[in-house]
């Protein structure tokens, strides 16, 4: 599937699963609000411009592996009630999961951010997973603040690599 500007899916509402594998949007795409009962797939999706997922909702697993977001990524709000990977994705711009709720499994293994990461509020219930997480632009804000939840987080002390905290 292939758009060539922007793309709007806002407050759409799928009672099955939402695959968009191999997605190609020339510009930004709007996914705020939307609401999928089964499984939402993302892999290797490309987002010429900003992808917006706040206050989404997937009832199954969300995957964005190795998905690449050449603008900012939006995931406030957004609630995942299986697992959600986001291995190996890229994203060019800053990325917010500030108040987002990860019910089954998080992963971000080997996932890029040029920009800031943003994790504020977020419930992290399931194992979670930010093993060689990469900030290409070096050592930046990555915000944790009021962050709840278990898992394992990178290592510090190596040049580029993003340290996160959580708050427990």
């Amino acid at each position: 599937m292939r758009f060539s500007g922007n793309a709007w899916f806002r407050e759409m509402e799928c009672c099955g699963d939402a695959r968009f594998d191999g997605v190609q949007v020339g510009e930004d795409a709007w996914f705020d609000e939307v609401q999928v009962r089964g499984e939402g797939w993302f892999d290797e999706a490309r987002f010429g411009g900003s992808a917006k997922f706040g206050e989404a909702q997937f009832g199954g697993d969300a995957r964005f592996r190795n998905a690449r977001i050449s603008g900012d990524a939006e995931f406030d709000r957004a609630q995942f009630y299986g697992n959600a990977w986001f291995n190996g994705a890229r994203v060019s711009g800053d990325a917010g999961f500030g108040e987002a709720q990860f019910d089954g499994n998080a992963w971000f293994s080997r996932a890029v951010f040029d920009g800031d990461i943003t994790f504020d509020g977020a419930q992290f219930n399931g194992e979670t997973r930010f093993g060689g997480v990469l900030r290409s632009t070096g050592c930046g804000s990555t915000g944790t603040r009021g962050s709840r939840g278990r898992g394992s987080v990178g290592r510090p002390g190596s040049a580029g690599r993003a340290f996160i905290v959580l708050r427990l």
